[in-house]
């Protein structure tokens, strides 16, 4: 067998430890068994610790007197976990009724066309809620003027959430062009509003239409707004940032378990207990690969410290 050495450009010959025939080889199909690399992965072991149900349980009173660390936690755990369901129970209720649907406080028409109101409030500082909130919406066939945004039951327009209202028009507003947002004051009397997008829904046909907003609006000022295009909503203001907030709020488990201002049907008792399940499968897969790493195996060191890489493949598993 020869190698190419790159280093002196040549081929040179290799010892039987490197090179040999394999059993396979035949006349017009040599094969051969090629070390050339040394002992790659020698050492490391990726076995995990096996779990014999059977054993566990036998003197099972024993082995919890030799892991009493491992019992404490397991029984604190779970002492953790009857309050923290209480109020997160009660949080899901509260959350219910604050992304319900309520009508506004000054309909008048008990039939006709149903209109989803939903309002997304900005997170910035300096922001301050807004008192006595109108709205106004032009559509192709028909307008609705100085709607009372509001409902007489929630403390609305937080910082960073999400209202939902619903406005009951005589006619059918048509497609819908333009809305038109007025407030009177802020609750500290000296302070703006800050609206990220508003969406109107026509419950007729089920269309959606997007107003992209980002602004401060100023009290006893009209801040008209046209709907946004599909252009609109690709290169909007703050697009990154909004997308961002919402993963935050909705998708990282962990998270939204407390800051939760958007309406989802995962609950937080529910992500409570899918991160609690996640936390014993984590103890779980840490007993498994407990002490499976060879130290005797090739290591390297990062200033002071010494790793070997057995130890790094296993905490990567």
């Amino acid at each position: 067998c020869y190698a190419w050495d790159s280093g002196v450009d040549e081929w040179r010959l290799l010892d039987s430890a490197k090179c040999q025939a394999s059993e396979q080889t035949a006349v017009a199909r040599p094969a051969f068994k090629v070390n050339l690399f040394g002992s790659i992965g020698a050492g490391i072991s990726f076995v995990p610790n096996t779990i014999d149900f059977g054993e566990l349980f036998e003197n099972w009173q024993g082995k919890l007197s030799e892991s009493r660390a491992v019992l404490s936690v397991v029984i604190v755990l779970w002492v953790l976990f009857i309050p923290l369901a209480v109020l997160l129970r009660r949080m899901d209720l509260r959350d219910a009724q604050k992304f319900q649907f309520l009508p506004l406080k000054d309909e008048r028409e008990q039939k006709g066309f149903v209109y989803k109101i939903e309002v997304f409030n900005g997170s910035k500082r300096g922001y301050e809620v807004p008192v006595g909130v109108f709205i106004s919406v032009k559509g192709l066939n028909a307008s609705e003027l100085l709607r009372t945004l509001d409902d007489g039951e929630r403390r609305n327009f937080e910082s960073g959430g999400v209202d939902n209202f619903l406005m009951t028009t005589k006619a059918h507003l048509g497609d819908i062009r333009s809305i038109c947002l007025t407030f009177d004051k802020t609750e500290s009397g000296a302070g703006r509003w800050y609206v990220s997008r508003l969406i109107v829904t026509d419950c007729t046909n089920d269309n959606k239409y997007i107003f992209v907003i980002e602004d401060w609006l100023s009290p006893g000022i009209d801040s008209a707004v046209n709907c946004a295009s599909s252009l609109d909503l690709k290169f909007s203001k703050n697009l990154v940032r909004n997308h961002l907030s919402r993963r935050m709020q909705d998708d990282h488990i962990w998270f939204s378990m407390l800051r939760r201002k958007v309406d989802t049907n995962f609950s937080r008792l529910q992500r409570l207990g899918v991160c609690w399940s996640l936390l014993f499968m984590t103890m779980i897969a840490n007993a498994m690969w407990y002490e499976v790493a060879d130290s005797s195996s090739e290591a390297f060191r990062i200033g002071p410290v010494k790793v070997s890489y057995g130890s790094l493949i296993t905490s990567i598993l």
